[in-house]
């Protein structure tokens, strides 16, 4: 039995146990690794989802900028007096990228309370663009000015809304 005991004395003062309490390399290689430990562990904790969020809305946000190029594409179309072909873009190409854009924000998964409210303003955008290219594209068909007139005055009130949640997303 004293046999084992000095052997295992031996061994507590060779290895890395004893080396920590000599004060070692173990004992550097354990605090850079808590110091490591305590850095990822702040870091994982002061992410901000409001900034991802406002990333991720950005870049589905940009789909509603596409559809507005379409719309001003049809009102220069409206203007040379190609009513029909202006129709014909905001049915085709138009309704395509608002369900685009409705996909875009519907694919969303926004972490913050921020984030979740601006999801709701871009699905909310979307739908107004919808309803704005169908009626202008109705009336562009129909020749009826005033329904042209009433179609450009609701396309103006969703400028001004995605003009805001523009502004929200700086």
């Amino acid at each position: 039995m004293p046999f084992l005991l000095t052997r295992v004395r031996c061994f507590a003062s060779t290895s890395y146990l004893g080396a920590i309490r000599r004060g070692g390399r173990a004992r550097s290689c354990i605090a850079a690794l808590l110091w490591t430990c305590t850095a990822l562990l702040l870091w994982i904790g002061c992410t901000n989802p409001q900034a991802e969020d406002r990333t991720t809305i950005g870049r589905a946000f940009e789909a509603d900028g596409r559809v507005l190029a379409i719309i001003q594409e049809a009102d220069g179309l409206a203007k040379g007096g190609k009513r029909v072909a202006a129709a014909e873009v905001l049915e085709g190409r138009g309704a395509a990228a608002v369900r685009r854009a409705e996909d875009d924000a519907t694919a969303l998964a926004p972490k913050s309370d921020w984030g979740k409210a601006r999801r709701t303003d871009l699905l909310g955008l979307a739908k107004d663009r919808d309803r704005d290219i169908k009626s202008y594209a109705a009336a562009l068909r129909k020749g009826d000015e005033m329904a042209m007139l009433e179609a450009l005055t609701h396309e103006i009130e969703t400028d001004k809304k995605a003009e805001a949640l523009e502004q929200a997303l700086k």
